[in-house]
């Protein structure tokens, strides 16, 4: 192996790093082999002359079709499904390598990551990130050590990192873990009920495997980095000293009145204060920025040293804010809740549908059977997700934690859409949003196996002190080390989406997840008094029933050509779906409809015999007697002599579409049935001489 390469393990799978020669001129190409997975990354950093777009880091994460070994069955929808991918994945290596990155800086630096290869076993995006780190390591000064993600699983009781997918559909929990070995930044993922000290275990696991491989990179990217620097810092200490002058007293004083229902009014004012009282006059509009840039900082410092002096005065509570809830609030919807902490307010709609997860004829359980869908305003200035992917990525994150509690489609075959819309002008948090979910899926009548709440709590933390701050507002959000969304049940952790600026020790996670399940147990006892007893589904909703028959009747029920099925379809007004392995579902609008459906189907399938009565369906007419249509795909002969009236003429007694009552006296070899009228009315046959 060249000198430029290096080659580590990073839990179960060999990483080797590889500075690149394919595209020397497009700045610095770092090669990443991670199992079969095989990413590019390059960084380019145009010249400040150049430079006419604004500053920030712009990362590009891009898949091509070739990076599977194979030709989609549906391009189209394929290379959707992939631009979705790639989007979300963009926005969340920018949003977690900016922390690699100093404060402020006056570059615009484009990275661009490149999917050549992908492993069934690894999602790139452990090999992506890694690239990312070394690409950004020798083109720029790191200020942080170098970040990569861990992927963590328990299997048979033990956590393993970086497994393969096959391995995590089997594990009890799925967590992604970005750190570096002096920082944790993030952790999110769902578990199977973990209770408090697994998880804190599971985060300790990939801390460590992340250290190892975040020096590895380290000791790679100080080889291989160049001497000269591109960062063109702007450092404004003394205006920055100024604004701390001015605004502390009065940020203290207002953080102790408690005003927090007009704090983002009373902040505003002290802002335009502080403005005046450095320039008098209107200041121009770069200089008034960094201003603006100061005064939150201020504003983040004096809220935590208040913090932190209320908390070594007993004066401080982390309890719950309260909660308003509210179901079946629209007559239409199959479900609906409102759930309303402080000015967030949500609503969430609970929509039921057939399910149609069936593929290649055969009856799957998709994740497509059920999503959250967040609705945000284009114009909502005030929103906590202003960027649609945002809201993407917290539907998603709602949605994988929700679906182990849901039922399985042979016990509730719907699919499950829940919209949810935010009132107001802010955008919800995930624990809002799961909250206000589950509460409509409830109002819906799903049989969930067991109600999860979620709850938002900040960490404050100092050498001699961690602050805990339940639903923490937006500027104490900004100023806690870590703040995580806590999802589970009343028996443990269902989900976490958790971002840190400090390493996560065994002290900060404890008493984080202690206070979070304090403050969930507490929100779920909330949830079940106001839901009540379990809903039944809603009039509205439609009706879908499972069946199972022998796999060997399966051709009997659809018929040559699907003959029977449709039939069946078409006189009850219902869908019925029929799987090689001898499933069969019903659905249908109503009630009435569905068990129609179900007692064609038992009628088609019952064997005929001798002396079953049967309303059947005259369906053609013969000189010599009358078809009869005794259920969907089965006719019966009802000949002459078997008719009360033998002297009139068939055509005269019977007309297409008239029902008859007849019953089977014998089955031909063909499985045909004799019919007859004569035999249910003896006392005729007997005062007419027959």
């Amino acid at each position: 192996m060249s000198s430029s390469s290096k080659r580590f393990s990073f839990g179960e799978h060999p990483v080797v790093i590889e500075l690149g020669s394919i595209a020397e001129h497009t700045g610095s190409p770092v090669m990443v082999h991670v199992g079969q997975s095989v990413v590019l990354a390059t960084c380019h950093v145009p010249p400040p002359s150049f430079q006419s777009r604004a500053p920030g880091l712009v990362v590009s994460f891009v898949e091509r079709s070739y990076a599977r070994g194979r030709i989609p069955d549906d391009s189209h929808i394929h290379q959707t499904e992939i631009n979705k991918v790639e989007e979300s994945r963009s926005l969340e290596l920018q949003s977690v390598l900016n922390d690699t990155l100093p404060d402020k800086h006056e570059l615009r630096i484009e990275l661009n990551i490149l999917v050549f290869s992908r492993d069934p076993q690894v999602d790139p995006i452990v090999a992506a990130v890694i690239a990312a780190s070394c690409a950004l390591g020798i083109t720029l000064p790191q200020h942080a050590d170098p970040i990569v993600l861990a992927r963590l699983a328990k299997i048979n009781g033990v956590f393993c990192t970086n497994p393969s997918n096959s391995a995590i559909e089997k594990s009890q929990c799925d967590l992604w873990v970005y750190g570096s070995s002096s920082q944790t930044i993030q952790v999110r993922g769902v578990t199977n009920e973990l209770d408090e000290l697994e998880l804190i275990c599971a985060i300790e696991a990939g801390q460590r495997d992340i250290h190892k491989a975040s020096n590895s990179i380290k000791e790679w990217i100080l080889e291989h980095s160049p001497s000269s620097k591109g960062f063109a810092k702007t450092v404004e200490t003394t205006l920055k000293r100024k604004v701390a002058a001015l605004a502390k007293t009065s940020l203290m004083k207002l953080f102790q009145e408690d005003l927090k229902k007009d704090l983002s009014s009373q902040l505003s004012n002290l802002q335009k204060a502080v403005e005046i009282a450095i320039c008098i006059n209107e200041i121009d509009g770069s200089r008034k920025e960094i201003i603006a840039v100061y005064f939150y900082q201020c504003v983040q410092e004096t809220l935590r040293e208040y913090y932190l002096n209320a908390a070594s005065s007993n004066d401080i509570h982390a309890t719950l804010h309260t909660r308003k809830i509210k179901t079946h609030l629209f007559p239409r919807a199959h479900g609906s809740a409102s759930y309303t902490t402080g000015d967030h307010s949500a609503i969430a709609l609970t929509t039921l549908g057939r399910d149609r997860s069936s593929l290649n004829g055969q009856y799957t359980e998709e994740k497509n059977s059920f999503d959250v869908h967040i609705h945000n305003s284009p114009d909502d200035a005030g929103a906590r997700y202003p960027i649609p992917n945002h809201a993407l990525n917290a539907g998603r994150w709602v949605a994988d934690t929700l679906r182990f509690v849901l039922p399985k489609l042979d016990i509730f075959p719907y699919v499950i859409h829940v919209d949810v819309e935010p009132v107001g002008r802010h955008s919800c948090s995930p624990d809002e949003i799961l909250c206000t979910a589950m509460l409509s899926m409830l109002d819906a009548g799903v049989p969930l196996f067991s109600v999860v709440g979620a709850v938002e709590v900040g960490l404050i933390c100092s050498p001699s002190q961690l602050v805990p701050l339940i639903d923490p507002d937006d500027f104490e959000r900004a100023s806690c080390n870590v703040v995580a969304t806590i999802a589970g049940t009343m028996t443990g952790i269902a989900g976490i989406n958790l971002r840190s600026k400090t390493l996560l020790t065994r002290d900060i996670l404890q008493e984080l997840l202690s206070n979070a399940k304090q403050a969930r147990l507490s929100l779920i006892a909330l949830m079940k008094e106001c839901v009540g007893p379990p809903k039944e589904l809603s009039e509205f909703a439609p009706r879908v029933q499972i069946l199972k028959i022998s796999s060997r009747k399966t051709g009997q029920l659809v018929g040559r050509g699907g003959s029977v099925v449709k039939a069946i379809c078409q006189q009850t007004y219902s869908n019925v779906e029929v799987f090689p392995d001898g499933t069969v579902r019903v659905s249908a609008s109503n009630d009435d409809s569905l068990q129609n459906a179900i007692l064609a189907i038992q009628k088609t399938l019952k064997p005929l015999k001798p002396g079953q009565i049967f309303e059947g369906v005259v369906s053609g007419i013969q000189a010599n007697g009358v078809l009869v249509n005794l259920s969907p795909g089965r006719e019966g002969f009802l000949p002459l002599e078997q008719l009360i009236n033998t002297h009139v003429p068939v055509r005269e007694q019977f007309k297409i579409g008239e029902c008859i009552r007849v019953v089977c006296q014998s089955v031909n070899h063909h499985g045909q049935g004799q019919l007859s009228v004569k035999a249910l009315h003896p006392e005729v046959t007997r005062n007419s001489g027959y």
